[in-house]
């Protein structure tokens, strides 16, 4: 009750401030002659403005001694555009537990920065997932095999259920490519196959072992690609028997596809605490007084530099 009547009284003070303002622009107004009629317009445009809740926008005066006692709701400021480049941390988030369903990666499994691994999604050894992929595994199980390859921009996704009765997890084999842009849900990819680029499978859709299927494809529902097979279209349909050649290949396309993604894992910093010791660094400067552009990428390197030439140091040290 004390609180209530304490803001009363604080809103009471400011109506009371705003009706005097008010009263001394009508008669500055009035004395003005006929610029006094613009000096009104300004006058009543100035009192219109109101706060976030509605309430009349207090003076100065009042605002500061109603502030100091209570706390104010300030909008925030506007969100500014910061370039790519000048970011400090990478703000993507790779893995997202949905409930109780979270993601599983094998320690050799490579996962793109960009890509978004989110509930029950499972990469097994080597396997890797691109830039700007999605799998999503809220409903059903997403499984990548070892040495498979999910390419960029990719979605895989998994329905509750179908409506044939057919496993609704999607799940892709060994040694299997999916080239960019392409879309599964709720399908089975074999091992050593390869589902071409902007390929769209629907649910309860196989592609069995060894099995090409063309870019651009559309695989209905329940429909099936046999061994040994390429298939095209929209709907797909069989084209041609692959050669002996052909399905010797299919598995060298998703050995190459790891070896790239190796190089780039092993060019990737380790996830570490590298970061803390750059916001103390920035902290001790501010504090200071130095303000100064600082490019945070070198930063880390050389901060991390630093404490290996320490290490180095202390072990050179033990050692004699």
């Amino acid at each position: 009750m004390a609180a209530r009547d304490q803001l009363q009284r604080a809103a009471q003070s400011v109506l009371r401030s705003l009706s005097t303002a008010r009263a001394a622009r009508a008669a500055a107004a009035g004395a003005g002659g006929s610029s006094g009629v613009l000096g009104n317009t300004t006058s009543t445009s100035t009192t219109a403005a109101t706060t976030l809740h509605g309430a009349p926008a207090p003076s100065a005066s009042s605002a500061h001694s109603y502030s100091t006692h209570h706390h104010v709701e300030h909008v925030a400021p506007p969100a500014t555009r910061v370039p790519v480049q000048d970011e400090w941390y990478l703000r993507q988030r790779t893995r997202i537990p949905l409930g109780n369903r979270a993601p599983h990666t094998a320690q050799s499994a490579w996962v793109a920065p960009s890509a978004v691994l989110a509930g029950d999604v499972d990469l097994l050894d080597r396997a890797s997932v691109w830039n700007g992929a999605v799998l999503r595994g809220d409903l059903n199980n997403v499984t990548v095999g070892h040495v498979s390859n999910v390419q960029d921009r990719c979605v895989l996704h998994a329905a509750r259920s179908t409506a044939a009765g057919l496993p609704a997890a999607t799940v892709i084999g060994k040694f299997s490519t999916i080239e960019p842009a392409a879309v599964l849900r709720s399908c089975r990819v074999g091992d050593q196959s390869v589902v071409g680029s902007r390929c769209v499978l629907l649910e309860g859709s196989l592609v069995e072992d060894g099995a090409v299927l063309a870019p651009g494809s559309v695989l209905p529902p329940a429909r099936r690609v046999p061994t040994g097979e390429l298939w095209a279209g929209a709907p797909a349909r069989f084209v041609r028997k692959l050669t002996a050649d052909e399905r010797d290949a299919l598995k060298g396309v998703a050995e190459s596809v790891w070896r790239r993604a190796a190089d780039l894992s092993a060019d990737e910093l380790p996830h570490g605490t590298a970061w803390r010791l750059v916001e103390d660094w920035r902290a001790a400067r501010d504090g200071a007084g130095l303000f100064e552009w600082v490019d945070m990428r070198r930063q880390k390197y050389a901060l991390r530099t630093e404490q290996e030439r320490e290490v180095e140091a202390q072990k050179l040290s033990a050692g004699e």
